[in-house]
This record gives structure tokens, sequence and C-alpha cells, in this order.
């Protein structure tokens, strides 16, 4: 009797992002689901579907500036100025570090790429899909979990 072991395949990608998808969020104890815009400037925008407390709650970034908006209060901060357990920031900051990344080395599954980077953050979890589209985000210490699905 004998066993067949398959070898662990690693890549170097570079993960992409939705210019318009979907997202789920779950945040310690607060679950939240919205739109999140890329635009060709890399500036991200997201809005708040659920839940009903927060819909229509939006925000934006350009990576210096972060704008927020709610019930036609808007508020703008420098973004070193949030404070990093905000999920927002840990929203922006995770998307766009893992956008503007060269490449990074993944493992890689029968229909997806996983990675794990250490950032000031804390350890960052990243799943592919298979075109190197960013599927979760998860920042276990943070109990961080960001799932995006293509807006269509």
């Amino acid at each position: 009797m004998f066993a067949l072991t398959g070898c662990e395949k690693t890549a170097q990608v570079k993960p992409q992002i939705y210019s318009s998808a979907n997202f789920t969020l779950s945040y310690n104890e607060m679950q939240s689901t919205g739109k999140i815009l890329i635009d060709e400037n890399k500036n991200i925008s997201l809005s708040v579907d659920s839940p009903e407390s927060l819909k229509g709650f939006s925000a934006k970034t350009d990576g210096e500036k972060f704008t927020v908006n709610y019930n036609g209060i808007t508020a703008s901060y420098d973004t070193k100025d949030l404070p990093d357990s905000t999920f927002f920031k840990l929203a922006f900051y995770s998307l766009k570090k893992f956008t503007d990344t060269e490449k990074i080395e993944f493992n890689k599954t029968d229909d997806s790429y996983i990675g794990t980077e250490n950032t000031e953050l804390g350890e960052v979890k990243i799943e592919l899909n298979e075109e190197h589209f960013i599927k979760s985000i998860r920042i276990p210490n943070q109990g961080f979990y960001l799932e995006l699905t293509k807006n269509i």
C-alpha cells in the first residue's frame, strides 16, 4: 500500500481588485454589507447597505485624506490620524497595500491563491481567485474579515 502526496505549488502574483465590488465585512461583533468602487487613480470609495443603522454611510480615500459622509454630514481627516482599529481604515489599508504591491508569494490551491503577509497591523491573510482578484482579506488579531465579489 502506498499514498500519493501532492506538492504544494507556490506562485508570485500581483493581487487585483474589481473596479466595482460587493463586500461582506465582519469586524469583531459587527456584520456589514455594501459596495466598493475603485477609480482609475486607485481612490477607494465604500458605501454601506447594511446594517440598517449604517445604511447610507459612505467613506472614500485618496490615500492621504479620508472623507466620511452620513445623513448629509461630511467630515475629512488625514488618513494617518485615524486609529488603526477602525474597520474603514483596516479595509482601505489592506486593499491599498495589496493592490500597490508588486507581487506576493501565494500557495496555489485548486481554485484560489492563499497568501500571508506580516504588516504593521499584524498578520494579514489574503485569498485570490484564479484570475488573481482579491476574494477575501483576514486580519485575525483585529477580528477583521472582508469578502469581495464582483459587482455585475
